[in-house]
């Protein structure tokens, strides 16, 4: 029987967990679209989303939510794009609570949108889940709404719930690295190591050029883990390789998040076949 390194194992899940609060995304536009914003800070929303999507590089995409700040200092969705492309977690917890108290006193959807992000950004999933379970069914052909439902039911312990709205979103379109990383993550959940491998690949696929390709990588080989260990090497190696050429790839030897995490993701990874 194969032996996982424990620590390999949790700097996998912790890439495939970061908060999702931090990172959510969409293709369809913002859900703030029925609140008073100017053409600016709306134009940068709808390039920063779709770049996140498409798992473009966060350092890419600051710089335009930095300028949507700049232009709209007092707008909650200038403040919520920069949460999202935020390069700390606590920064991108400080802007999502400064965004959903600028727009705690409209009664739009953003309203609750901001703050069942912010629910899950404290960890209060359960809630989060409740708000967001409302707006998609008064809108369920809101992609963002069922991408975040999805999202938040996977760390509130749903994962074949999650995969329900997250289907939905994919049929909705488009088909973007974002929602076959989240499938990936609900079919690994769920112990589907075969179906969360497709997903995963799917993802890489469909990802942005200069996309950093640690998430999509930690979820193969997680999955390879359970299901075919001896793939593990070639997953490293194909890793590398990609790496190799992509001025923005997390360099796999050193720490994830140097403030939290002292263990290179893949250094142990040839433990895990012998």
């Amino acid at each position: 029987m194969t032996m996982i390194p424990r620590t390999l194992t949790l700097i996998l899940l912790a890439l495939l967990l970061v908060p999702a609060w931090a990172k959510d995304v969409a293709a369809d536009g913002p859900v703030f679209a029925s609140a008073q914003h100017s053409p600016e800070t709306l134009e940068m929303a709808e390039l920063v989303l779709h770049g996140l999507e498409i798992s473009q590089p966060k350092a890419l995409l600051a710089p335009m939510a930095q300028q949507a700040l700049r232009g709209a200092p007092s707008d909650a969705l200038a403040h919520y794009l920069t949460a999202l492309t935020a390069p700390t977690s606590q920064e991108a917890q400080q802007a999502l609570e400064s965004a959903y108290w600028m727009a705690a006193s409209s009664s739009a959807p953003e309203r609750l949108f901001l703050k069942a992000q912010c629910l899950r950004g404290r960890g209060e999933t359960s809630a989060a889940v409740a708000l967001l379970t409302r707006l998609a069914a008064e809108r369920p052909h809101r992609r963002m709404l069922l991408m975040a439902l999805g999202e938040t039911l996977i760390e509130d312990g749903q994962p074949e719930q999650a995969r329900v709205f997250l289907e939905q979103a994919r049929r909705l379109g488009p088909d973007t690295s974002r929602v076959y990383l989240l499938l990936g993550r609900t079919h690994l959940e769920s112990g589907q190591s075969e179906q969360a491998s497709q997903a995963f690949r799917a993802a890489l696929q469909r990802m942005h050029p200069q996309a950093d390709p640690a998430v999509p990588y930690s979820g193969l080989i997680l999955a390879a883990l359970t299901q075919d260990p001896p793939q593990v090497r070639p997953l490293v190696d194909e890793y590398l390789e990609r790496c190799r050429t992509n001025p923005w790839a997390q360099d796999p030897w050193q720490p994830v998040w140097p403030e939290e995490l002292d263990t290179p993701i893949f250094l142990d990874a040839e433990d895990a076949i012998q």
